[in-house]
């Protein structure tokens, strides 16, 4: 389990100094399908409820039978999203992935191999709510560690150069 003080393999006298996820915003993008069947239902069940009650019963069954499976959509995007993290140690950066049941990825640089940090926007709306990318070039096999989609990049390229 990885928190904001401790992670597995955390070695002695390591210190987490940066703890990120992805930006708020790419979590409602992945759940835009579930947000969108969300609001139609409200919305037919409202017209239906003040034209034809009767019916309402019925419809109402068939919906819940929808977002069942939309509830379960959503609680995995967001699982999906809570365990993709990136940690920046006093001595390491690590970038984890995980998919609950399929996969798990841990990647990881020592801070005195870095070499070149670079953010990238990845369009205007990133631009706008100041989310983006942070490409770590690193000497060694690894090569590349690249922190997506975090909010703040330039402060996240700033810590890490001073880190460094």
């Amino acid at each position: 389990m990885i928190d904001r003080e401790h992670f597995s393999g955390q070695q002695t006298g390591e210190e987490i100094q940066i703890f990120l996820r992805k930006h708020q915003i790419t979590l409602v993008w992945s759940l835009r399908h579930v947000i969108f069947v969300l609001l139609v239902s409200v919305l037919v069940l409202l017209g239906v409820w003040t034209w034809l009650p009767r019916f309402f019963g019925s419809l109402l069954l068939g919906f819940g039978v929808l977002l069942i499976p939309m509830a379960v959509f959503g609680g995995w995007q967001y699982l999906v999203w809570y365990y993709d993290i990136f940690v920046v140690t006093n001595r390491r950066l690590l970038d984890f992935a995980r998919k609950p049941l399929i996969y798990e990825k841990r990647d990881e640089a020592q801070l005195s191999r870095v070499q070149d940090i670079k953010v990238e926007f990845p369009g205007t709306i990133p631009v706008l709510l100041d989310y983006g990318n942070v490409n770590i070039q690193t000497a060694g096999t690894k090569g590349q560690i690249v922190f997506t989609l975090v909010p703040h990049p330039r402060d996240v390229q700033a810590q890490i150069l001073q880190l460094v």
